[in-house]
This record gives structure tokens, sequence and C-alpha cells, in this order.
């Protein structure tokens, strides 16, 4: 289990459960947010969320970038490339979102919060020093 972030109102949680070494190297995590307020806490979990390694790295190297103000926007996507977290700046503000849709017409979940810069540096931290094996 990875911890991407683990905040007093947030926590994101990467679990490794598949991988495939093909044409598209890609590993299946299991991802679980938890989002804390004072009257409420919120816990969703994607099952098998597939990602590139691709990404991943993308994503790291995107993060640096974010982090010394060279761009506004960072995503991490899925296989289809559609953004399930994503790091926003609108003005001096830091927003974290995740967004889930059902493979079939079924729904979709939305999570957006605000987050601090030093929150930022910690998940770029937690990147550079988690175990990859790609």
């Amino acid at each position: 289990m990875f911890t991407l972030i683990n905040s007093a109102n947030l926590n994101v949680e990467l679990d490794p459960v598949e991988t495939i070494e093909s044409q598209r190297p890609s590993v299946a995590f299991n991802i679980v947010i938890t989002w804390t307020t004072t009257f409420q806490r919120t816990k969703i979990e994607i099952k098998e969320h597939w990602l590139e390694y691709f990404e991943l790295n993308q994503f790291q190297e995107h993060l640096q970038h974010f982090i010394e103000k060279q761009n506004d926007l960072v995503k991490l996507g899925d296989m289809p490339f559609e953004p399930v977290l994503q790091l926003n700046r609108v003005d001096e503000n830091i927003y974290f979102e995740v967004k889930c849709e059902a493979q079939f017409p079924m729904g979709a979940i939305t999570l957006k919060t605000e987050i601090e810069d030093d929150e930022v540096v910690e998940i770029l931290e937690r990147m550079r020093t988690w175990a990859k094996w790609w």
C-alpha cells in the first residue's frame, strides 16, 4: 500500500493489485480516498483502476513543474487517459480533485477539496521515495 496523501482532512492510498508487462506496461490499483470534515466523513474506493507506468512517471515529473509554478494543472490519467486525480492551482489556492466514473452509464463521483502548498511538496516526496518497480 502506498500513501499518496496523508493529512488531517484527506487520505489517498494506492494499493497495487495486478500488473501487465506487455506493450503498455501498467499496474492496477485499488484506490481509497477518505475525506474528513468536522461533521462528515466520505470514503471512496476505486477497485482495480489501471494506470500506465508512463502516466505515473509523467505525473511525478509534472508535479515538480506544478510546485515550481511552471504549470497550474497536473493530472494522473487512467488507461483511456481520463483524469483520475488532479491538482489545479486557481490564483493562490490549490485544489485536489478525484473523479470516478462507472464503466457503464451508472453515474460518477467527484470529490474536490482545497489543499496546502506543503501537502503538494509531500506528495512529490512520497512519489520520489516510493519503491517503484518500473
